[in-house]
């Protein structure tokens, strides 16, 4: 098992970024740069993961894909499928970490969850 955390702590560089990590005793990391950042920024990150032994456990998305809101909702859902094109790309163990609740009745939730896992299906 590793043990990790979802703070990139204050750092000037991706080796500083994963030194920091290491110096903690993390084994496994949230990757600190998002799918929508320089190409270039992605894979020094990647690398200095790799070369500290680090394990990139997930990417993060934290938007709502379930939103009421159309245009919120295909916003959030774009979002959400460039972050695992990235997951995929990392090699991440564990793409995403859901931590918003939603308040929606059992059919509203069930129209969207179906909803949303056939636009996800698509992009994918």
């Amino acid at each position: 098992m590793r043990l990790g955390t979802s703070s990139p702590l204050r750092h000037d560089s991706p080796k500083d970024w994963a030194e920091n990590q290491v110096k903690l005793g993390c084994g496994a990391v949230v990757f600190p740069v998002q799918s929508n950042e320089p190409e270039e920024k992605i894979i020094a990150y990647k690398e200095a993961a790799d070369k500290a032994g680090l394990t990139i456990a997930e990417v993060g998305i934290w938007r709502n894909a379930l939103s009421l809101d159309e245009a919120e909702r295909k916003a959030n859902m774009d979002y959400c499928v460039e972050q695992l094109r990235l997951a995929d790309f990392l090699h991440a163990r564990f793409p995403f970490h859901r931590t918003t609740r939603w308040k929606l009745s059992s059919s509203a939730a069930a129209y969207y969850t179906e909803t949303s896992l056939i636009s996800a299906r698509s992009f994918l």
